[in-house]
C-alpha cells in the first residue's frame, strides 16, 4: 500500500467529509466487535466489564506507545512470527541481561523453537524471554518501556 495518505489525529481534520464517512463506516464495526468480544471474555472470567475494557484500554494505549504498526503484516514468516531483520555478524545485545548474540547465533535459536523476541531494536534472548513472558501483561510492559534506558 504505497502512497499511504499520512493522517494524524484527530482524523476529521485531514479527510474530507466523504473520506471521513466512509473511514468511520468501517471503523465502527471494528470498534462494535472489539467491545463485543471484551465483555464476552469478561463474562467468561467473572470480571467486571468496565474494568476489562479499561483493562484493554491501558494495554493496548502502552502498546501504541512503544511500538510501530507501519509494517505490521507485511513481513510475517510461515509459521506467523515476524522474521528478525538483522542477518549476518552482527552483534545483538539482549536488552534485559546484555549477552551478545550474532545474528546466526539468533536464527539458529529460532531454527530449534527456543522462544525470544526481537522487535523494534529490542531483543530478549531466550534466557531472559521466559520470565518476561511469565509476568503479568502491565509488568511486561513496564519493563519493555524501560529497556535500553541508561546505555
Amino acid at each position: 500500500m504505497k502512497n499511504k495518505k499520512i493522517v494524524h489525529l484527530p482524523v476529521e481534520q485531514y479527510l474530507n467529509d466523504k473520506e471521513h464517512a466512509a473511514y468511520m463506516e468501517d471503523f465502527t464495526p471494528i470498534v462494535n466487535d472489539l467491545i463485543d468480544k471484551l465483555v464476552g471474555i469478561a463474562d467468561k472470567h467473572n470480571v467486571d466489564r468496565d474494568n476489562a475494557i479499561k483493562h484493554f484500554s491501558v494495554i493496548f494505549g502502552t502498546m501504541t506507545e512503544i511500538s510501530t504498526f507501519q509494517d505490521y503484516g507485511e513481513a510475517e514468516a510461515p509459521d506467523g512470527h515476524l522474521e528478525c531483520s538483522v542477518s549476518g555478524d552482527a552483534d545483538i545485545q539482549c536488552s534485559m541481561c546484555g549477552e551478545q548474540y550474532t545474528a546466526d547465533e539468533v536464527k539458529e535459536a529460532a531454527e530449534m523453537g527456543e522462544p525470544f523476541q526481537f522487535y523494534d531494536g529490542k531483543f530478549l534472548c531466550p534466557d531472559c524471554y521466559d520470565p518476561y513472558s511469565r509476568r503479568p501483561l502491565e509488568e511486561q510492559f513496564e519493563t519493555a518501556l524501560s529497556m535500553g534506558e541508561g546505555e
